[in-house]
C-alpha cells in the first residue's frame, strides 16, 4: 500500500532511513557493528561512569566502590552509512553507555558519543576495560554484524501537520493503519524518526539553541512487531523461521537489549552545531 498516493500530501514527508538489520556475529575493529570491539586509540582513556546505579533485582540503588568501565555499544563507520550525519572532518562514530540504569536521569543509561577520524588511531587499544559491576544485563549487546538496508518511512502523525493529521484519521476509518505499519520503521536504523505509542510526541529540539534535532540513531529490542499476525517489517528472506526457536530470537532479537522494557529508545543532536551536546530519549 503506497500511503502517498492514498492520502493527498503525504509524499512530501517521505524520507530514506537505513535499517541496520543487526544479526549475531563477529565483527572486526575496522567493521560497522552493534556490540563488537571498538577501533579505540591505545593512548586514550576509556570512558568510565562513577554515577549510582540501580541494581536490577535488589530494588535498591548501587553506589559502586569505583567508576564502572562503559559498554561499546556502536561502531558506525561513513563508508558504510553515509546517510549518519558525521561533523566535518570525522568518519566514525562510536556509543557507549553504562550498564545500569539511573534514577537521576528517569533511568536513561548514561552515555558518551564520539566522533573520530579512523586513519588518526594508528594503534589500537588491544583490551578495553570490562566493567566490574553490571547492573543489567540487558544493556550489554551481543556482537552483530550490520546488513544496511535503505527503505522509506514517513513520520509519525505527531509529526504530521494538524490538517494533514485530519486527513490521515478520516482515511483510516479507526483502523491505525498508518502509526502500525506504515509510518516509522521499527529496529535498528539511522535517520528518520522514532515512534511514540506510550507518550506523547516529546520536543526533540537542541536544549542549548533550541534548534531542530535529528535522529542519529535507534536501538530497538526486536527489529519487527512480534505479535502474531504482525510481520509488517519482518525480513522476506526470514519470513521462514518458526517463532520460539533459536533462529526466528536471533532475527527478531539479535543484539539482546531490552531497551525502556522492551520498547527502544533514540539519539538525537542539534542540526544546527555538533557542539551541542547530543541527548537520549525512550518509549
Amino acid at each position: 500500500m503506497d500511503v502517498a498516493r492514498e492520502v493527498p500530501g503525504m509524499g512530501a514527508y517521505a524520507r530514506t532511513v537505513v535499517r541496520l538489520h543487526p544479526r549475531p556475529g563477529s565483527p572486526g575493529v575496522r567493521d560497522s557493528h552493534i556490540g563488537g570491539p571498538f577501533l579505540w586509540p591505545a593512548g586514550e582513556e576509556w570512558p568510565h561512569c562513577a554515577e549510582p546505579k540501580y541494581a536490577v533485582g535488589s530494588g535498591r540503588n548501587v553506589a559502586p566502590e569505583r567508576p564502572v568501565a562503559m559498554t561499546a555499544v556502536a561502531q558506525l563507520y561513513a563508508a558504510d552509512l553515509p546517510e549518519l550525519a558525521f561533523p566535518p572532518g570525522k568518519d566514525l562514530f562510536q556509543l557507549l553507555w553504562c550498564p545500569g540504569h539511573h534514577p537521576a536521569t528517569s533511568y536513561n543509561p548514561a552515555f558518551r558519543l564520539i566522533w573520530r577520524r579512523a586513519d588518526e588511531v594508528t594503534e589500537v587499544l588491544a583490551e578495553p576495560p570490562v566493567p566490574h559491576l553490571v547492573a543489567d544485563t540487558s544493556y550489554v549487546p551481543r556482537p552483530c554484524a550490520l546488513h544496511p538496508e535503505r527503505v522509506t518511512e514517513y513520520p509519525w502523525h505527531e509529526e504530521l501537520p494538524p490538517e494533514l493529521q485530519v486527513r490521515l484519521k478520516g482515511w483510516d476509518a479507526g483502523e491505525p493503519l498508518y502509526q502500525d505499519w506504515l509510518s516509522v520503521v521499527p529496529g535498528c536504523k539511522v535517520g528518520g524518526g522514532m515512534s511514540w505509542e506510550v507518550t506523547d510526541m516529546p520536543p526533540t529540539e537542541c536544549g542549548t539553541c533550541g534548534a531542530p534535532a535529528g535522529l542519529l540513531l535507534q536501538l530497538d529490542s526486536t527489529e519487527w512487531y512480534g505479535r502474531p499476525g504482525e510481520t509488517r517489517w519482518q525480513p522476506l528472506e526470514e519470513e521462514h523461521l518458526a517463532p520460539g526457536t533459536a533462529e526466528y530470537r536471533d532475527a527478531h532479537e539479535p543484539t539482546g537489549l531490552k531497551i525502556s522494557q522492551f520498547s527502544h529508545g533514540g539519539f538525537f543532536q542539534c542540526t544546527a552545531s555538533f557542539d551541542h551536546p547530543p541527548f537520549y530519549l525512550a518509549q
